[in-house]
């Protein structure tokens, strides 16, 4: 690489070429401004990288990728809660074990004062959306505080405050092509949105979307929808399907998660549509575990019980993907229904085998 650079009191003005090498063929005019410690600048008048080999240089290890294309910048901030500016690249293209992603353009503003902090990033594949006024290098402790209120996080503490920080966000995916190229064993995949919000003073924070079809490896979800929502007292999750299956060994119809976090406990209800008059066979228990971590003596934790009048392929466990068998106490991976001694105490009036299929039990079984 040949380089000039004119130095004048802590500012650079950078012109650089690179020909020769086979890693790294690029021109580059960038100023570095340094003269204000508190506010340094960074401007790339113009990159014109014909050609990386980010592997090679050693800044990637996870096979081979390469990048080329134009970029120009223009970013000020010593930190990332005073990190402002913009960024926009035409051209650019990745390229990982000989796979291409192009993004014909792509394009991020990132504003932030004393007030509000805001992201606003653009391409063809992904686009990111952020305002509100928790400044960037502040999100994760803000989130990670938020959980706190529900279940002890280690390291972490909550703390009560005047102040009303918040924010809005959406991630979209616009190409689920390219995203089944970027993610090993990821076949289809529709596009979507994830937005939401988030409010300490009303101790809020949801998470919505909706993804019409995934297929990773020999899996395929129909419908899948997330929702979730917190107020000052729980979080509550769901997660619901139209149909999961395995290939055609197994198919569960509307199979949903559904549960709340609160009191240092995480509540779940599991079920499954499990007959043709649209009734949900399988009883479902809610279940509660500690900070700990602490679990049953059961297979990670999760008790598997069978009723007599579950869905045929529910009963048929013997005939479960071995991933979801091994999350099977071992005496029931073969098929064969419990001893009465052997199955778990319920708790409260109800009893599943009235209603058929299959409950999952945590820590300690609250309700049927």
């Amino acid at each position: 690489m040949a380089a000039t650079v004119d130095l004048d009191r802590n500012r650079y003005v950078i012109n650089a070429n690179s020909k020769n090498d086979p890693n790294l063929d690029l021109d580059l005019r960038a100023v570095v401004n340094l003269r204000d410690a508190n506010n340094p600048t960074y401007e790339v008048t113009s990159l014109n990288l014909r050609g990386a080999n980010l592997t090679a240089l050693g800044f990637y290890t996870g096979g081979d990728l390469r990048v080329q294309g134009n970029l120009n910048a223009n970013i000020s901030g010593s930190s990332l809660n005073t990190l402002n500016g913009t960024i926009r690249g035409t051209n650019v293209v990745l390229v990982r074990d000989n796979q291409p992603f192009a993004f014909d353009t792509l394009s991020a503003k990132i504003t932030q004062t004393a007030t509000r902090a805001a992201l606003d990033f653009n391409s063809n594949i992904v686009a990111a959306k952020l305002d509100g006024n928790v400044h960037l290098g502040d999100l994760a402790p803000e989130l990670q505080q938020h959980l706190d209120r529900y279940f002890d996080l280690p390291g972490v503490r909550y703390a009560a405050g005047s102040a009303d920080r918040r924010f809005t966000y959406s991630l979209q995916l616009k190409d689920g092509k390219l995203a089944t190229k970027l993610v090993p064993g990821l076949k289809e995949i529709s596009p979507f949105t994830l937005a939401g919000d988030y409010s300490r003073r009303d101790a809020r924070l949801t998470a919505n979307t909706s993804i019409p079809v995934i297929r990773y490896e020999n899996y395929r979800v129909d419908s899948l929808r997330l929702n979730v929502g917190s107020d000052a007292s729980k979080l509550d999750y769901g997660l619901r399907m139209a149909q999961a299956a395995q290939d055609t060994t197994l198919k569960l119809r509307r199979p949903s998660i559904i549960g709340n976090v609160a009191d240092n406990k995480v509540f779940t209800r599991v079920a499954i549509l499990g007959d043709s008059a649209n009734r949900e066979q399988p009883g479902a228990g809610r279940h509660a575990a500690g900070p700990d971590g602490a679990r049953p003596h059961r297979r990670g934790g999760v008790s598997i019980c069978r009723c007599p009048r579950a869905s045929h392929q529910l009963r048929e466990v013997e005939r479960w993907p071995q991933q979801l068998r091994a999350l099977l106490p071992h005496r029931c991976r073969g098929g064969r229904r419990p001893a009465p001694d052997q199955r778990p105490q319920h708790a409260g009036p109800a009893k599943p085998e009235s209603r058929g299929g299959y409950f999952a039990a945590g820590r300690h079984v609250q309700q049927f």
